[in-house]
């Protein structure tokens, strides 16, 4: 995975055996990270991100790559070394590196990514306390609901909330007094009208059970 936040770890480990070095690239890639950060808080259009990083970041990555070729051409760092293979690494994975230089909206680094597949692992961890096939079933579900709504900026609890106040609409919102009952309102099912979901009955784990068939009423 080619992504500048690789590239400024690899030189965080071994800052203590080469300092000046070190700072010198988390410096620089600290002012590109800053450019992305205003990028973000003026709501640029992925065009108009290109262009700005091309004026502010360009020139900056551009030093960057002049410095690091220095650095292993005029024999200045031991290629075999911690810092060595560091700059070895951002000069051979070069283009994947820059491609927010090229590509509208591409990112500096795969940070997402790699957070949702930590999300996984975490999961497939807890998922060794489940009774049941059914159990882990469920627990996906829900681990995929609440990755999504992270994904796209939404509180999952709110989200969820909503979720079964939809469902519990749809399902028994001719029982006024039920609903007034939990304090649900019609208007709770605009944005889930079309909600239903789908599957197999396993009666080994009552508690999943009554979750999963609450949902699929």
């Amino acid at each position: 995975m080619n992504c500048l936040t690789h590239a400024r770890r690899n030189c965080v480990d071994v800052e203590d055996h080469f300092p000046d070095e070190c700072e010198h690239v988390i410096n620089v890639l600290a002012d590109v990270y800053h450019n992305d950060d205003q990028t973000k808080k003026q709501a640029m259009t992925p065009e108009q991100r290109l262009t700005y990083h091309q004026e502010h970041s360009g020139p900056l990555m551009a030093g960057l790559l002049s410095w690091l070729n220095k650095q292993l051409n005029g024999h200045l760092v031991e290629p075999n070394s911690g810092l060595g293979k560091a700059i070895a690494y951002m000069i051979n994975h070069w283009p994947e590196l820059t491609r927010f230089l090229k590509v509208p909206g591409a990112l500096l680094d795969n940070n997402i990514c790699e957070r949702s597949l930590k999300q996984s692992l975490l999961h497939r961890k807890n998922s060794l306390f489940y009774k049941t096939e059914h159990g882990a079933f469920v627990g996906d579900m829900f681990m995929s609901l609440i990755q999504t709504c992270n994904l796209m900026r939404v509180n999952p609890f709110d989200y969820l909330v909503s979720l079964f106040r939809a469902h519990f609409l749809s399902s028994f919102g001719n029982q006024t007094g039920l609903c007034q009952h939990f304090g649900i309102k019609r208007t709770d099912l605009s944005d889930f009208k079309n909600f239903s979901h789908t599957g197999q009955n396993d009666q080994k784990d009552c508690a999943d059970n009554q979750t999963y068939n609450y949902m699929r009423k």
